[in-house]
């Protein structure tokens, strides 16, 4: 095992006589991803280097297990890619000054993880291609009887070319388990203990985040599910300041609910999300197929089927506008004929008052009898006995004035031989607070 991994691994070096490394392309915590040129095809190609373990295990039966299992992704890899396009291939594998390398094919472009932290989101158009090829994937694994047991954005290629549309692959089958249903022709890697968490937080299901032990392709369908939401929504459907807060959340709390969110197709997506996101494996889509026709279903809902029903209108508001239009309309009506009354009572100069005496029923007399009264000097009209009296009518529907005339207007009198005038009404001003004593 060569002690010194990082100074063999540079630019220009030529691996096993046939692959010439050209830059480092990331870094993780196991190794590193190299873009190589294939001298005998002249063409590019990526190469996985173990060097980050071969460097800092010294335990030999532990790399083994590492390498045991890097073997597993290799032969994998070759095998599902070779009946999907959406599978990063596996072209060769073997060992460089002791360090344990995977050839792959080369495929330019951004995770999802970095699309979504550059845009949030993605476009209905995107969220149908990614979740149609990233199940095909799935659905060819699962038919091996291989879980992937790690799907996140992270792990999901975005093959990029101009002129075409995004191309997705899902790559990293580093963690992939096989569930026994069907035999393989080639050695699977040990069997995790069990109580080990094997994957990442964010997108394990239950049964998974628990360290259950067994489950199957149902689990990788919870992880899909949760990468959708995210691409939908800009955010993860669960979360945790701490691995403990959030396996809480994941196995027992329901993802933030879609029914009042802008788009209108909240309820149908919703309701995707309620089963694709089930606690129960079984209560889950029973294939990846499955899943990826009632995402696309929810997506192209038609708008009036798919926001939530609205509850029914209650008809009270239109009374109520009803009502207030009636009462003004009755309002003006009313202001305009005391107006005219009003105008047309008004005594003309030196003419005799009006009877001020209000009749006990309220209503006055009609009849064409001659005036008894006294011949008294008339005396001064005042502001308040200038307005004639008003009908029953009047009476019934005026309403009541809230607030008295200043008293010096109320017994401001006329000058002598002038009709009273007719009551006028002030502009409304602002209350002047050194005037409340």
């Amino acid at each position: 095992m060569h002690p010194e991994g990082d100074s063999v691994l540079r630019e220009g070096v030529v691996v096993e006589g046939r692959l010439r490394l050209v830059r480092l392309l990331g870094r993780g915590a196991a190794g590193s991803v190299w873009l190589a040129t294939h001298l005998a095809l002249s063409a590019p190609v990526a190469i996985k280097f173990l060097d980050q373990l071969a460097r800092t295990l010294p335990d030999a039966d532990e790399l083994e297990h590492y390498i045991d299992r890097f073997r597993f992704e290799a032969q994998v890899s070759a095998r599902l890619s070779a009946g999907t396009r959406h599978i990063v291939a596996c072209h060769d594998a073997g060992a460089f000054e002791g360090i344990p390398f995977l050839v792959m094919e080369y495929a330019p472009g951004r995770t999802l993880e970095d699309v979504l932290q550059a845009s949030q989101t993605l476009s209905d158009v995107e969220l149908v291609r990614v979740s149609a090829q990233i199940a095909e994937a799935l659905a060819a694994a699962h038919r091996l009887g291989i879980v992937h047991r790690d799907v996140k954005a992270a792990n999901i290629l975005c093959v990029e070319r101009e002129g075409e549309p995004t191309f997705y692959k899902l790559a990293d089958f580093g963690l992939a388990r096989v569930t026994g249903e069907r035999p393989l022709d080639f050695p699977s890697p040990k069997k995790t203990a069990e109580g080990i968490i094997v994957g990442t937080p964010a997108y394990m299901s239950p049964e998974q985040i628990a360290a259950e032990g067994d489950y199957g392709p149902a689990t990788d369908l919870w992880s899909l599910a949760v990468v959708l939401f995210e691409a939908k929504m800009g955010y993860l459907p669960f979360e945790g300041r701490a691995l403990t807060e959030l396996a809480l959340s994941i196995s027992s709390r329901a993802h933030p609910s879609l029914l009042h969110v802008p788009d209108p197709r909240g309820g149908a997506l919703h309701a995707f999300f309620s089963r694709a996101l089930a606690k129960s494996p079984a209560e889950r889509f029973s294939s990846a197929g499955e899943m990826v026709s009632a995402f696309e279903a929810a997506l192209s809902t038609p708008v009036t089927d798919s926001a939530p029903a609205a509850k029914p209108r209650r008809p009270w508001p239109l009374v109520a506008v009803g009502t207030v239009a009636l009462a003004l309309l009755c309002g003006g009506a009313l202001w305009l004929a005391r107006a005219r009354s009003a105008s047309s009572a008004e005594p003309s100069h030196g003419a005799a008052p009006v009877d001020a005496e209000p009749l006990a029923s309220g209503v006055r007399s009609d009849r064409n009898e001659p005036e008894v009264a006294p011949q008294l000097p008339a005396p001064a009209p005042t502001a308040l006995t200038s307005a004639p009296h008003p009908t029953r009518a009047e009476r019934l529907t005026a309403p009541t004035p809230s607030v008295a005339p200043p008293k010096s207007q109320a017994s401001a009198a006329p000058t002598s031989g002038d009709p009273a005038p007719a009551p006028t009404l002030l502009p409304r001003r602002p209350i002047d607070k050194s005037e409340i004593q």
